[in-house]
């Protein structure tokens, strides 16, 4: 398997790993200059506990950003729904999945991608807890 940025912390290998482990509860994968976390992560059926501080996401998010506009620009007709910005797309899966601590705090977020976390963190107020400043 090969990462798309080489020689940083890979989330690739991260997910691997993960599904090794179905009873996991509790994942700490902070200040390991992580700049993505992987889908598995929200598919987890027993996890309930992700510590992803201080990691790199806000620049994952930042390239997923620019790679969603430039794909958006070649097809200007299609449908919103069928292609959600990136960070819409993971925070829907968090909405449905058993996570239900989730800190991202210290991850150089901008501040449109801060707000969509803070937006998500009051939605599911009492259901989730998630950390975002």
């Amino acid at each position: 398997m090969m990462c798309a940025h080489v020689g940083d912390a890979c989330s690739c290998r991260l997910a691997v790993a993960i599904e090794k482990l179905p009873n996991l509860h509790t994942l700490v994968v902070a200040n390991n200059q992580l700049r993505t976390l992987p889908d598995s992560i929200l598919k987890h059926k027993a996890l309930r506990t992700v510590d992803a501080r201080a990691n790199r996401l806000g620049d994952g998010i930042a390239d997923e950003k620019e790679t969603w506009r430039r794909r958006r620009s070649r097809r200007p007709n299609a449908n919103q729904d069928d292609d959600p910005e990136p960070i819409q797309a993971y925070l829907a899966s968090l909405r449905a999945s058993s996570v239900q601590h989730i800190d991202v705090r210290d991850n150089g977020f901008d501040e449109e991608t801060k707000q969509a976390w803070r937006e998500v963190a009051e939605e599911l107020r009492g259901s989730k807890e998630v950390l975002v400043v």
